[in-house]
Parts: C-alpha cells; sequence; structure tokens
C-alpha cells in the first residue's frame, strides 16, 4: 500500500500531518558484486570527495585503486592502474589532484619507482627515480611532503645478512625529475655516525610534515625533527622498541606509539603541551595498559571521529586487539586510555613479507576506517559507530560483469513519502542520512551515507524509494530523512529494524528450540534443546532486550506511518532511546553454567553485586602490583560484542555475567570478564539488538546463520511457478480471443443499441443505489475494502517491480528482430492499416469534433477542483455515473463501427503482434535477476516481464490467506496448466472444445484464489506501470522553453529512453492482459454460466468481460502499431478513456438490472469500477495538449486516482481471495 489508509488517516491528532509511510524488512535481496582481493599491502589515501580510497598491491606486484562509486550498482569500482611495485606513497604537488596522486613504489630491484597521472592519456606513466649516483638497494622507504612542497624521501639503504640497514634521504621538487643531491644523503645517529635502523616511520595521518622516527639497531627510538641531509636523530628515553606508528593528535600534538621490547607492552610518548627551547620535547613513555595480557607484534594508531585516539594492536595471538582513548571527566581534562580489549578479528600477514596486513585512515568528513583482509582472502572495511560505539566489518564489493546475482543479507526498507492529504509524493526531493557511516543502496545505487555524508534522491511516480543497507549485524543504521513536508531541524527517524525487532519480541520457545539455518540444521546443540529452560533463557533475554529497543515513540511493527507536526518539532531531534519509562529495570545473563541464562533482579540486587565485584577487583589490583581501583573500567559497547562475535579468547572464556540496570532513564551494562567489570552506557536502539546477536554469538552460531533463521529466504521455486502460471494466462488468453469474440459478437452489438437507449434510466437507478450509502465520494468508494497493513506488506519488497522501476528506462531489446521493429513496421496489412485510422479518427473526433462537449465536461469535471489534486478524490461517485452518460453516449454512437470493424479483425490484431508480446529484452539488473531466478539467459519475453512483476506478491498474499504456497511443486503447476486450457474457457462460454473438459470443484476453488491474488498483485503493479505511460504520455508534448512541467517530472521522463519507453508500453498492455483475464467470470466466481443478455442476466458479466478483453488490452496492443509520438499517445489515451465510459456503462447496466445486491455484488462493483474509472475512464487527463495550460494537474490528478484505485480494487480482490479459501 502506497498511501495511508483512510482508517489511519482519520485517527491523527490535531495539527498532525502525514509524512511517509514506512516498510522494513529483513530480507534476502540479491546484488551484481564480487568481493575485492585484498592482496599484500594496502594504503588509504583520501581523494577529491573526501572519501578514502583505497590502494592495493596484488599478489604479483600489481597495484589498484578502489574508490566508492557514487550512484554505482556497486560500493566500489576498481581500477588497474597498470604499474608495479611495493610500498607505496602517495601524494599531490598542485598540479594533480587527490583522485590521481602520484604514486612512489620500490621496485623489484629496489629501486624506487614513480609513477605520475598523464591526463592525455588518462593513464599513469611509471618510471625508476634515484639521486643521479645513487646504486644502492633500498629495503624499506618513507616519503612525506615538506611544508616547502619538496618530496622528502627517506630510506633505508640495504646491509647484506643483517635485519637493520643505513639510514639516507634526499629529495626533490615536485614537477621535476632531479633529486636535490647525487647521492643518498646519510642521516646520523646518535653517535655521530650513519644511522642503522631497523624500520622507519613518519606522521601517518599528516600529509605535511617532516619529522622522522625510527627503530635503531639496538632497538631504541629514534627521532629527528626535520629529514634532510642535516638531520640527526636523537633517542626518546630508554625504551627498546619493535613496532612503531606516530600519529598527530586533534591539537596537532605528536603521539608516538610503540610496542616494548620483550614484553610486547603498549608504550606511549605524547609531545609535551607546552613547549620550551629549540628542541622539541616529550613526556616519558607510559603504558598505555598496565595490567596488558597478551603482548603485541604490530600497532596502527589513528584519531577517531570524536578527535580522540585509538591504537589497534596484533596480538601474539594473530588477533585485533585495541585500546581508545575516553573524554576526561572534567570540562578541560586531558582523555583518558581505557583498558587494551580484544576485538578479536584475525588479521593475516603477507606471507612473503610477514608483514600484517591491515591499515587504517580517516576520511575529511572525521571518520575513521581500518581496513584488512579476511581470512578467505577478501579485501575487508572495519569501522565504529561514533554513536552506538559498535563496530562493524564489511567485505569491500566491486560489480561483477559475469550477470550473476549473488544473494546479500538486507535490512530492506521502503518508504513512500506522503502528502498532508495521506497520498504518495511523486518526484519529491528527499535527504537521507544515517546514524553511522555505512554504504547505502538507494534505488538500486550505491552511496556513502553518514550523519555527515547526505544522499539526495527523488521518488518515482508512486512516490517510493528503495533503501537496501547490508546487515552486517542484527541492527541497522537508523535512516533520517527530510521530504518537501518535513519541518526544519526535525527529519523522519526510520529504524529499519522494527519487522526484525517485532519478530524477535513474538518468538516463542518452541520458535527457538526449533530455530534452523537455511541447510536445516539445528542452531542450539541436542543437549540444549532437550528441555524447554534454555530456549527460555534465550527467550527471556531477547524479550527484555527488545523492551529496551522499544522505548522510543515509534512502535515495532514491519509497516509505520510516520508524521510531522509543530509539537514533535518543539521536543527537537534526538535519536537517542529514552528510557525514563523503565526505570527500575534490573536483569543479568549468567554465562558460568556453561549457556546464557536469563535472571531477573532487584537494583539492590544489583548494588551488592557491584560492590563485591568492585572490591574484589581492588583487592586483585593491590596484590599485582599495587594500583589503585577507583572504579570499573570504561570501555566502549562494541568492544565486547565484537570481541564476542570473533570469538576472542579472552572474552569468551573470560565472560561470567553481564548486568543491565535503567536508573534515571539512564542505561548501564556492566561486563564481568576475567574478574574484570567494564562499564558502558546503552542509548541507542541498536545496542539492543546486541544482546541477541550476542549470546548466540557466544553459543558459537554466526550471524549468517541467525539471517537464515530469522530472515526471509526466497524460495525460487514457488515465485518461478507463479511466473510460469501467469504466463500461462496470457497465452490461453491470446489463443482464446479471436474464437470468443466470435462467437458473441452479434450479442454485444445488440447490447450497445440497447445500452444506448437505456442509459438514462441505468443512471437514474445507479445514483438511487449511491444515495443509499450515502452518496460516497471516489475515495470512500474505493476504500470499502481497505487492504490491512499485513495484506499490503505482501505487496512490497517486490525485487523484480523495484528492478524494473529503476531500470526499465534503459531497457534494450535483445537482437532488433521483435517489438520495436515490429511497431515501427508498416507491413500491416490493409485492413488493418484502416482500422488504426478508424481508431486515430475517433480520437480526434473525440477531443475536436463531435465528442468535443462530452471531452471538455470530463475534463472540467475532474479539473475544477482548486489547486489541490487530491481534491478530485472527493468528487461524488455519482457525479462520476452522471458524467458517464454524456460521455458513454458519444462512444456507444461513434465507437460502434470501431468495435464491430475490431471484432472482425481481432485475429489478424492478435495475429500481427502476438510476436511483440513475447519479444526478447534485456533490463539491467531485473534480467540479471531473471537470470537467477530461472537459471535461463539474461533475455526476458516481455510477457515474462509482467509475470515476473506480478509472482512474488501474488505467491505471499496467496500464503498469506491459504498458509501454503500456490504451486508448491511442478506437479501443482502441471495441474493448474492442464485444468485452465482454451478448450476450459470455451466450455464455460459454451462453446464446442477440441477435447472433454472435466469439471473439479476442488480445482475450481484453487483456480479462484490463484487468480484473485494475481489481480491484486497485478492492481498493486499496475499502479507503476499505469502511473508510468501516465507521466510518460503527459510529457510527450514539453515546449522546448518555459515549460511549466515539474522539474521532478521532466527529468524523471527523460531517464527513460525510447526504447525503454516502447518497452513501458508493452508491459503496460500486458498488465491489462493479465488483470483481464484473472477477472474472468469463471475463474473467480465458480459457477458462473456462459455468456448472455440482457444486462442482470447472471451471464452479462461473461459479455462485459470479453468486450473488455477486445477495447482494453487488445485495442491497446494494436495501437502499439502507430508510429511513437503524438499520434500513438492521443490515440491510445482517448479511445481507451471512450472503452472506459462505456465500460462503466455496462458495469452500472447490469448492477442496476441485478436482482442481487448483497456484500460479494457490492463489493464487486467496486473492485470493477476502481479498476475501470482510473486505468480507463480518465486516461484523457493525461492527454500531452491540456498539461501546460494547467501546470500538470490534470497528469497529478490522474496519478491521484490511480492509486486509490488501485489499492481499492486490490482491497476487494483480498478479501474475496480471503472467503474463496476460507472452507479449504
Amino acid at each position: 500500500m502506497i498511501a495511508m489508509p483512510r482508517s489511519v488517516l482519520a485517527e491523527l491528532d490535531a495539527g498532525e500531518r502525514p509524512a511517509a509511510r514506512a516498510s522494513t524488512k529483513y530480507m534476502e535481496t540479491f546484488q551484481l558484486s564480487r568481493p575485492a582481493l585484498g592482496g599484500t599491502d594496502i594504503v588509504t589515501y583520501a581523494n577529491g570527495a573526501g572519501d578514502l580510497d583505497l590502494y592495493t598491491i596484488g599478489t604479483g606486484g600489481e597495484i589498484y585503486r578502489l574508490r566508492r562509486g557514487e550512484k554505482s550498482m556497486a560500493p566500489y569500482d576498481d581500477t588497474d592502474l597498470h604499474i608495479r611495485g611495493r610500498q607505496l606513497f602517495l601524494y599531490t604537488s598542485g598540479t594533480e589532484g587527490s583522485d590521481t596522486p602520484n604514486i612512489m613504489t620500490l621496485g623489484d630491484s629496489g629501486q624506487l619507482s614513480l609513477a605520475e597521472y598523464q591526463a592525455t592519456t588518462s593513464s599513469y606513466y611509471q618510471r625508476e627515480t634515484k639521486p643521479r649516483d645513487a646504486g644502492e638497494t633500498i629495503r624499506q622507504f618513507r616519503g612525506a611532503r615538506g611544508i616547502t612542497g619538496n618530496v622528502y624521501i627517506n630510506v633505508m639503504l640495504d646491509v647484506p645478512g643483517e635485519d637493520y640497514g643505513l639510514l639516507a634521504n634526499n629529495f626533490f621538487k615536485p614537477g621535476t625529475s632531479e633529486w636535490a643531491g647525487p647521492v643518498w644523503a646519510p642521516v646520523m645517529g646518535p653517535g655521530g655516525t650513519q644511522a642503522q635502523v631497523k624500520s622507519i616511520a613518519m606522521v601517518a595521518n599528516s600529509a605535511v610534515q617532516s619529522a622522522i622516527f625510527a627503530i635503531g639497531k639496538d632497538n631504541s627510538v629514534l627521532f629527528s625533527e626535520t629529514s634532510d641531509r642535516t638531520s640527526a636523530l636523537r633517542t626518546l628515553g630508554p625504551k627498546k622498541a619493535t613496532a612503531l606508528y606516530v600519529v598527530a593528535d586533534a591539537n596537532d600534538r605528536l603521539a608516538i606509539f610503540a610496542v616494548e621490547q620483550g614484553t610486547g607492552k603498549l608504550l606511549l610518548k605524547k609531545e609535551k603541551k607546552y613547549q620550551s627551547g629549540t628542541v622539541k620535547q616529550f613526556d616519558d613513555w607510559i603504558q598505555v595498559d598496565p595490567p596488558q595480557s597478551v603482548p603485541l607484534t604490530e600497532i596502527y594508531a589513528s584519531v577517531t571521529f570524536d578527535d580522540l585516539l585509538q591504537v589497534f594492536g596484533i596480538g601474539t595471538d594473530g588477533r585485533l586487539w585495541r585500546a581508545g582513548q575516553a573524554p576526561g571527566s572534567g570540562r578541560s581534562a586531558d582523555p583518558v586510555w581505557q583498558t587494551l580489549f580484544p576485538l578479536g578479528n584475525e588479521i593475516p600477514s603477507d606471507p612473503g613479507s610477514k608483514a600484517t596486513i591491515f591499515t587504517v585512515g580517516r576520511d575529511r568528513a572525521g571518520y575513521a576506517e581500518a581496513y584488512t583482509v579476511s581470512a578467505a582472502g577478501d579485501l575487508t572495511r572495519f569501522w565504529q559507530s561514533p554513536t552506538s560505539r559498535q563496530w562493524f566489518d564489511q567485505r569491500i564489493d566491486l560489480l561483477r560483469q559475469d550477470n550473476d546475482m549473488v544473494p546479500v543479507e538486507t535490512h530492506a526498507l521502503e518508504v513512500v513519502v506522503l502528502d498532508e492529504d495521506g497520498m504518495p509524493l511523486s518526484f519529491a526531493p528527499v535527504s537521507i542520512q544515517a546514524s553511522f557511516l555505512i554504504t547505502l543502496f538507494v534505488d538500486g545505487r550505491s552511496y556513502r551515507c553518514s550523519q555527515l555524508n547526505r544522499v539526495a534522491a527523488q521518488t518515482g511516480p508512486g512516490g517510493k524509494l528503495v533503501i537496501y543497507q547490508q546487515a552486517t549485524a542484527l541492527a541497522a543504521a537508523t535512516i533520517y530523512i527530510e521530504t518537501p513536508g518535513t519541518l526544519a531541524g526535525t527529519p523522519i527517524v526510520v529504524e529499519p529494524n522494527l519487522q526484525l525487532q517485532e519478530k524477535l519480541a513474538a518468538l516463542s520457545v518452541a520458535d527457538i528450540k526449533n530455530a534452523k539455518d537455511a541447510a536445516g540444521n539445528y542452531l542450539l546443540p541436542a543437549e540444549y534443546r532437550s528441555s524447554d529452560e534454555y530456549a527460555q533463557s534465550l527467550q527471556q533475554i531477547t524479550q527484555a532486550s527488545m523492551e529496551i529497543a522499544g522505548q522510543r515513540e515509534t512502535r515495532a511493527a514491519r509497516v509505520v506511518y510516520h508524521t510531522v507536526s509543530r509539537r514533535k518539532a518543539a521536543r527537537g531531534f534526538d535519536p537517542r532511546l529514552d528510557l525514563r519509562a523503565m526505570s527500575g529495570t534490573a536483569w543479568s545473563i549468567d554465562f558460568t553454567s556453561g549457556f546464557p541464562q536469563y535472571q531477573p533482579m532487584t537494583l539492590a540486587q544489583v548494588a551488592d553485586w557491584k560492590g563485591e565485584r568492585l572490591a574484589a577487583m581492588r583487592a586483585s589490583a593491590a596484590n599485582d602490583d599495587g594500583a589503585k581501583v577507583a572504579g570499573f573500567l570504561g570501555i566502549d559497547w562494541g568492544d565486547v560484542w565484537n570481541g564476542i562475535k570473533n570469538a576472542a579468547n579472552f572474552v569468551i572464556d573470560g565472560l561470567t555475567k553481564i548486568v543491565v540496570e535503567i536508573i534515571d532513564g539512564i542505561g548501564r551494562v556492566l561486563f564481568e570478564i576475567a574478574g574484570k567489570v567494564f562499564e558502558a552506557i546503552i542509548e541507542f536502539v541498536q545496542q539492543a539488538f546486541d544482546f541477541v546477536q550476542g549470546v548466540w554469538n557466544w553459543l558459537k552460531v554466526k550471524l549468517r546463520q541467525l539471517f537464515e533463521w530469522l530472515a526471509f529466504l526466497f524460495n525460487l521455486g514457488d515465485f518461478q511457478r507463479m511466473a510460469e502460471a501467469v504466463e500461462h494466462n496470457t497465452r490461453v488468453l491470446l489463443d482464446f480471443t479471436a474464437a470468443g469474440v466470435d462467437h458473441v459478437k452479434d450479442m454485444i452489438l445488440s447490447g450497445i443499441d440497447t445500452l444506448k437507449e437505456s442509459l438514462q434510466s441505468v443512471v437514474d437507478t445507479m445514483i438511487d443505489e449511491l444515495n443509499k450509502d450515502d452518496n460516497p465520494t471516489y475515495d470512500q468508494f474505493s476504500s470499502q475494502q481497505e487492504m490491512t497493513d499485513n495484506q499490503a506488506y505482501e505487496m512490497e519488497h517486490n525485487l523484480f517491480a523495484n528492478a524494473y522501476e529503476q531500470n526499465g528506462g534503459k531497457a534494450d531489446e535483445r537482437g532488433g528482430s521483435g517489438a520495436v521493429s515490429l511497431m515501427s513496421s508498416s507491413a500491416l496489412s490493409s485492413s488493418l492499416d484502416g482500422l488504426i485510422a478508424m481508431m486515430e479518427d475517433l480520437a480526434n473526433n473525440f477531443q475536436f469534433g463531435d465528442g468535443k462537449e462530452a471531452f471538455n465536461e470530463a475534463l472540467t469535471f475532474f479539473t475544477a477542483i482548486g489547486d489541490d489534486p487530491n481534491n478530485a478524490l472527493n468528487l461524488l461517485m455519482s457525479g462520476v455515473i452522471k458524467l458517464m452518460e454524456s460521455v458513454a453516449l458519444f462512444a456507444l454512437d461513434a465507437a460502434k463501427g470501431v468495435i464491430a470493424t475490431l471484432m472482425d479483425l481481432v485475429r489478424e490484431v492478435v495475429e500481427s503482434f502476438r510476436d511483440v508480446l513475447f519479444s526478447e529484452w534485456e533490463i539491467p539488473v531485473l534480467s540479471q535477476l531473471y537470470k537467477f531466478f530461472t537459471g535461463r539467459s539474461l533475455s526476458i519475453r516481455v510477457s515474462q516481464i509482467a509475470s515476473w512483476l506480478v509472482a512474488i506478491p501474488a505467491t505471499l498474499i496467496y500464503k498469506l490467506a491459504t498458509g501454503k504456497a500456490p504451486f508448491p511443486d511442478e506437479a501443482s503447476l502441471d495441474a493448474y496448466k492442464n485444468y485452465v486450457t482454451v478448450d476450459w474457457v470455451k466450455s464455460k462460454f459454451g462453446m464446442t472444445t477440441d477435447k472433454q473438459v472435466l469439471f473439479d470443484s476442488t480445482s475450481e476453488k484453487v483456480v479462484a484464489g490463484v487468480s484473485l491474488g494475481i489481480y491484486a498483485a497485478a492492481m498493486v503493479v499496475r499502479i507503476f506501470t499505469d502511473g508510468l505511460t501516465g507521466f510518460l504520455s503527459s510529457t510527450g508534448a514539453i515546449p522546448d522553453q518555459g515549460s511549466k512541467v515539474p522539474e521532478g517530472l521532466k527529468n524523471y521522463s527523460k531517464s527513460w529512453t525510447p526504447k525503454g519507453k516502447n518497452l513501458a508500453g508493452l508491459a503496460a498492455v500486458l498488465m491489462r492482459y493479465v488483470t483481464t483475464f484473472a477477472t474472468m467470470p469463471w475463474l473467480i466466481r465458480p459457477g458462473s454460466p456462459a455468456p448472455s443478455c440482457p444486462a442482470g442476466d447472471p451471464g452479462f458479466a461473461g459479455v462485459i468481460w470479453i468486450c473488455q478483453v477486445i477495447a482494453g488490452p487488445t485495442r491497446g496492443l494494436l495501437i502499439l502499431a502507430f508510429p511513437g509520438g503524438k499520434a500513438r499517445t492521443y490515440t491510445a489515451e482517448l479511445t481507451i478513456t471512450l472503452w472506459g465510459f462505456a465500460n462503466i456503462g455496462m458495469i452500472s447496466w447490469n448492477y442496476a438490472a441485478s436482482p442481487k445486491k448483497d456484500k460479494l455484488a457490492k463489493l464487486g462493483l467496486s473492485r470493477a469500477l476502481t479498476n475501470v474509472i482510473p486505468g480507463q475512464a480518465t486516461r484523457f487527463l493525461f492527454v500531452p495538449d491540456i498539461q501546460e495550460a494547467t501546470y500538470y494537474i490534470p497528469a497529478i490528478i490522474g496519478e491521484a486516482l490511480i492509486v486509490v484505485g488501485n489499492l481499492g480494487s486490490a482491497g476487494v480482490a483480498v478479501w474475496e481471495l480471503t472467503e474463496v479459501v476460507k472452507d479449504e
């Protein structure tokens, strides 16, 4: 459902206005992605947009650049730079941009190579570079740009057979090939001789610098403030080190991190805050975490988003450890260091050099990120949310070129932007932000999104945006959305977790005991399924966690309606949880039994426990080193959970208890690990999900297994079989049409004359009937049987429909031998040429000739509503019926000859254009989805496009109603195909069949249910396909200058290529065939008699139906033969309008004359009219030449009528479906 239901709208508080509808789903989606391989080294570099580019070295020395692809189909684009080397130094000097920096590398020969970007060839040119007389082999080098622009290179020259080298340097001016000196100038050590060093370092996060650091031959830490031939290193204190990393903090003070020789302890030496004299001064060495338990081998440091320092260390256990600063307790207090804690990520090393493959970087917005390589060799991004403090890791994905989709775990979100009347806002500008840095896919394109990185988007014809984020955790980032209706500073806050939260909160003990992954393996081992106590404990932990997550204004539901009001705006924007209602809550998770056990607690019990644990910590510290323990240890929220996720021994083996307490609205969580208690704060909804994921991770259940249990996974066979059934229906209808028309032709033509004579009395009777129901508006009439949110939900998250909406404009015909060629062919028979001319004359006569008065009356009726197009929804249905009289009189009079000719030629029309409907196309993403679901090629027939647009929602709405798939196996599909045949339809018509037809009441009920499910799904899909063709029609005559067309509509229309527009017409015709077949009286009303007259007779519905087949989609099929442009547009929209009003007349005539007017009959009338009015009768609102003078309001009215009418018609069909299957 893409609008706010009238029932919801009526319940809004005074001052509240609709803003958006959000539908969330934890589900499997599919992308054209492949992992980026890590290689042997990674370096980050901020590009022109401020994002971090990754430069990687392949196993053969090839250098690649990976860059975030904004608006691309994959998160990253990779470029082979066609240069080689090992060790990388990147810099810019002013002549080149940071998108294409100069790249200095170390070649296989032990000499430097410089690669410079050549704009003329759009490629890098690489050459060896060195001082003129230098020939020594270089083991390691570091580079930096000086303040003057000079590029300083420090090298460690190889000393064969030794573990140290000789330190030297030189420099050159960018843009030149000349070094300042002819040799590598020696850098003097503390003893006055050339420095002998084991490794060298420079300030990692400063683009302009000159200081040099080194580990000497004796493992002393050496430093020089300058990096030139006059440099001399001095020793920084007595400590010895095996690894070194230097950064400048937010105040530009140097921070030197080192790994102490012999102990592996993490050391820190800071530049003094206040300097005196000419020599840079440093504080004494300190241990960052004196009780550090695991020796480190390598270290990497960076500045975090909030300008604090953090350092990552690789332990001797091969795992990632981290220590970070926290703000000091006083306003001007220095930050304090937290405990070195195991994050647990396994960090591989380059087999050749034994160097750790890990790097850190910080983008221009301030977000710190780390990159490493997974055990599988995939390049992985690792980062922390600066708000929730959670850690996330995500594979770096590139676009794959083999067209093979891969499944992706996804938090899916569909947002429909609403206007103040609760209607979708087409082509609306939208700004999107996220609570922390993530990759978002918005309408199929990748973006970098955060609180600082906005994504600018625009809704489509239905006001919808599709937003995906990869499910790297149970929790998803919160999305903040600003629309034309939101107030300044108060975006809509959308939680993509809500459907998952709703599901988790409702889990039963049986659900947890029987939890399985996709392979059918139980998540809980057998010993924990032997009784309910284990699953019950997990249930209690889950429910308690979801209670915390639920402490916000938005309730946990798969569908949520967001509103705006000044009252909400006055409260201000605060994304944090409001836990005041839970004050006094306390509980814990005890791990000492070997299984996470939920334990309710009181605040008094928590206080006692805290006192005991603090006393024990103080006693332990006194015994160890006499250190004083002031309180519990601070820790970032995500550190513990990441350690659990990665099975870090310190955490898994040492975790004994997690305690939660909420006092005065502040949530504190205490982790007892290895005799120490760590304290963190819970403030954000995402943190609540960590309890659930964490206890399962502790039980060695991976996130992927949780996803396979909790998420929606596609049963490909179910949807493929439904698609085949829908396409089968289309083939049956086309094969039957000619024979069926011949059978009832005389009946139809005589009926036209009778209807003309009876029209006045029909109108009077219908108005009397409407008055009995308080003379409803179009909106009220359409909303008689609204779909529930659960029903509408099954129509959403439709992968194929979304792919078509996002990429249909780029469609291309395969081989050029199908639709486009047939549609532009001049080789039609003279009879069809004559019929086309008749239809064009009819359209012209309606707008400009004998029908002009009726046309103008219709236009005035729907547009004389003021400036708000939504006012058209308040037009009375009695007015629509009255209008029908004048338009239908013209239609029945002027069109009778066209209808007769069309019936005579219907066989030729179908045979001439049948191939058009089965021509093959390729549509980006949709074709790849089709290939994935079916195992076939990328080519997809137009008929298959329509069937796949419908397949997913039709299957799911049927499952919701019946509890089972419509076609659970091939046998059930074969049974359907063998039952619903041309002979079956002929038998319903009372015609002679080629084969004997046997009727089965059970099969008839299944057929009815399937048909109603298909119809409901197709009507929802037609909101887009009908709206699309309408908007494309309306923009068919935009003047070159001074157009009043809304900018969003103009840009959207231009995004559809000529071939895409042709396909849009074809798909719309196919969708009309789908809905027409699905409403065949004998399908949805088993036992209906053969077509018969007069109106009111039970068989008259069959007459109306066959007329719809002829004058609806078959007429549309013929019009596709028109050359593209205005002639086709006008003829298509005006002839369908005439048929629409005639169709309303026939439907009304039949209802008025019928003695049966029970609920089923009334809702059947509603289903029919809410299809015909927007889908046929009011299509004249999209003709181009009435748009400019009215600022395109008619087209916007037409879209509003489609939305409300199609939803109303689908709602009735869903109700009918539930009624049909009640007795099964």
